[in-house]
């Protein structure tokens, strides 16, 4: 593995990710859509379900990736406070102001009882009780304040140490979980510091941004996300016959199945080569990807409360079709008109 330098200036980085985030944008909607997944039976349904949540299991990790790929050399172009303002403005006045259209749609369709007060409506939204998939920015944001500090380990000469903390990350969030399948147990007092939470992706999303891998190392690694998805597939239903109930175990964000898969996709798209006149289709699916991840549960949850029953194979693709296909067209026009155009930036 080689350093590249100077890569975050050509066009053909900016083109992979926006393939990466129109993929995993794609990807959350129909993870979303196949929630019957976790209502664990043996029917053709719950192994299509299980089939599109392996495949597209890799969709939040690489979400922090890109993160990590575009944000942690913000220090090259903008100053701390730009930064933390352009991150408040792109991210934060959208996950606001769609806060609050969730909370009034839930309300109005009987979900939520109104919040009493201020106090009320302060631990609805500190805890993440309005809208469940926007756990997300919780997680980013967190992130993004943290970053002035975290963005000082990406640099060259701290690769080492950079590699070092991605093992940890690897070993203690994707390994050791799985000695549950043994019996085996660890002490919680037994914490590696910074190893919590999901910046592991953010930093692990700008080391494969700037590294160069040998042919036959992607061959091995895209060999090793794809046994991970069959893993997840097979693990998950192994696990799950013999609990009962689906056993998310290998489907968490952090298991070794998922992390595996994460890495081969981000590394895949580096490596595809396109064409420059696809650049404007990608950049304009790739801009609605936030939109379209804020609205998404309006559509799904509407298409629930009218058809509970629905999950058939044919009916899980065409929903997930017609919501991501919805949802762009919404959010394209939106963004065209000026005065509303900031809650989908």
């Amino acid at each position: 593995m080689e350093p590249i330098l100077n890569q975050r200036d050509s066009g053909k980085r900016l083109l992979y990710i926006d393939f990466l985030n129109i993929a995993a944008c794609f990807g959350v909607v129909a993870m979303h859509c196949t929630g019957k997944v976790f209502a664990f039976d043996t029917s053709k349904e719950w192994f299509f379900s299980m089939l599109l949540q392996a495949v597209f299991h890799f969709s939040i990790p690489v979400f922090f990736m890109i993160s990590g790929a575009t944000l942690m050399n913000y220090r090259e172009k903008y100053s701390t406070k730009e930064f933390l303002k352009r991150r408040f403005l792109r991210t934060g006045v959208p996950f606001l102001i769609w806060s609050g259209v969730m909370l009034i749609y839930k309300i109005a369709i009987g979900e939520l009882p109104a919040p009493i007060g201020p106090r009320s409506f302060l631990n609805l939204f500190l805890n993440n009780e309005i809208q469940n998939i926007y756990w997300f920015f919780y997680a980013i944001f967190g992130i993004y304040a943290a970053m002035p500090l975290l963005s000082l380990l990406a640099r060259n000469d701290h690769r080492k140490a950079v590699e070092w903390y991605l093992l940890l990350f690897f070993l203690f969030r994707a390994v050791v979980p799985l000695l549950r399948l043994a019996g085996i147990r660890i002490t919680g007092y037994f914490e590696i510091p910074g190893i919590a939470g999901y910046f592991g992706y953010v930093l692990m999303g700008w080391y494969l941004s700037t590294v160069s891998f040998k042919k036959h190392m992607r061959l091995l690694l895209y060999a090793c996300g794809i046994f991970s998805a069959g893993l997840m597939f097979f693990g998950t239903y192994y696990l799950s016959a013999r609990a009962g109930t689906t056993d998310s175990l290998l489907m968490d964000y952090t298991s070794v199945c998922t992390m595996l898969l994460a890495c081969a996709v981000f590394v895949f798209a580096k490596h595809l080569k396109f064409k420059e006149s696809w650049a404007g289709i990608l950049r304009l699916f790739s801009a609605a990807s936030l939109g379209i991840y804020l609205l998404q549960m309006i559509p799904i949850n509407e298409i629930y409360r009218h058809a509970p029953e629905a999950c058939s194979i044919p009916f899980m693709i065409g929903e997930t079709l017609c919501v991501y296909g919805g949802c762009f067209a919404v959010v394209a026009v939106i963004q065209k008109i000026p005065g509303i155009r900031k809650i989908f930036p």
